[in-house]
């Protein structure tokens, strides 16, 4: 029986060859596979029928997908031996979980591209929250020293400065950006 696979290990990759994200996604230990059950089509190890009719199954659609351009997308990098073409995890989870039949796939695989989306999206500024901010400094820097301990009361003061400036801002927003500041303060 192959060994589960390392998921300290496999999860520091962000691209992996195509063939290794196969036996991945069938929850296998990659490195525990001969040369010849890879790359020769000797399948005489693998933990049972199923899984290694799995694998050529599986391993048939990428390839074709790849071909096709539906994974790895712009690379058009050939190579002698197509199941070696590098592919990022995270969109070959998401290609997989696309199919007209989504793959089954271990939980902690499927895990890897919610952090990385989770990751993308700390880096990508929220553009409406940004203009929210910027649109309330605007105004907040023109203006005379301000409590702000009482939220709602300065809100609506802030609003009021910022119609008169042509500057839509509610209410309601300026009050929930001072509570965060608020709490930031603290």
């Amino acid at each position: 029986m192959k060994s589960k696979p390392d998921q300290n290990y496999w999860s520091q990759f962000l691209s992996l060859p195509v063939w290794q994200l196969v036996v991945l996604s069938l929850n296998i230990e990659p490195r525990s596979l001969s040369r010849s059950e890879v790359y020769e089509g000797e399948f005489h190890g693998w933990p049972n029928a199923e899984k290694k009719q799995a694998y050529i199954e599986r391993l048939n659609i990428a390839l074709n997908h790849i071909e096709c351009g539906n994974l790895n997308p712009g690379n058009l990098q050939r190579y002698r031996y197509p199941y070696i073409q590098p592919t990022q995890v995270s969109k070959f989870i998401s290609w997989s979980q696309s199919l007209k039949v989504k793959w089954e796939i271990p939980t902690w695989l499927s895990d890897l591209i919610l952090k990385s989306e989770q990751q993308q999206r700390l880096k990508e500024p929220n553009t409406k929250e940004e203009n929210t901010w910027t649109r309330l400094l605007e105004v907040v820097l023109t203006m005379d020293p301000l409590d702000y301990s009482q939220p709602y009361v300065a809100a609506k003061i802030i609003e009021a400065q910022a119609k008169s400036k042509g500057i839509q801002l509610s209410e309601g927003t300026i009050a929930d950006k001072i509570k965060k500041i608020l709490l930031l303060a603290k």
